[in-house]
């Protein structure tokens, strides 16, 4: 296999892992109070994946794969962004509890189910045909 495909399948494993630390950690801080050091943690997590992203961008552009694997690293700086804005927003706004933190965990679940499918789509259409 070609360094370049492994890079992309790589990522894309590493993606769907990610949406489901993602979908976990919605799903789990909305139901259960979980300690500051888990918080911290994962905070961490996604920062690093947020800068990830950034290079994968230069990689996949560097290595001139189809345009079409630059949709997840674009789509997660994206919502990274627009998910910290938004949860600095309301926490300056006093909105930390009811619709507006649901709202958000709902959106954060359909997120990480997007990646998760868009990811297996892309190993499936890449690495039928590259094995």
């Amino acid at each position: 296999m070609h360094k370049s495909m492994r890079s992309l399948r790589t990522y894309l494993i590493i993606v769907i892992l990610m949406a489901s630390i993602s979908l976990f950690d919605a799903v789990f801080s909305y139901l259960y109070e979980l300690p500051t050091l888990y918080a911290s943690i994962i905070n961490v997590v996604f920062v690093l994946f947020f800068f990830y992203n950034i290079t994968r961008i230069f990689v996949f552009l560097m290595q001139r794969l189809d345009h079409i694997t630059l949709v997840l690293p674009f789509y997660h700086l994206i919502m990274f962004i627009l998910f910290s804005t938004l949860g600095v927003y309301f926490f300056n706004q006093g909105l930390i509890t009811g619709e507006p933190i649901l709202a958000m965990v709902i959106i954060s679940v359909l997120s990480s189910l997007f990646e998760m499918g868009f990811a297996y789509y892309l190993l499936k259409r890449f690495f039928k045909r590259h094995q």
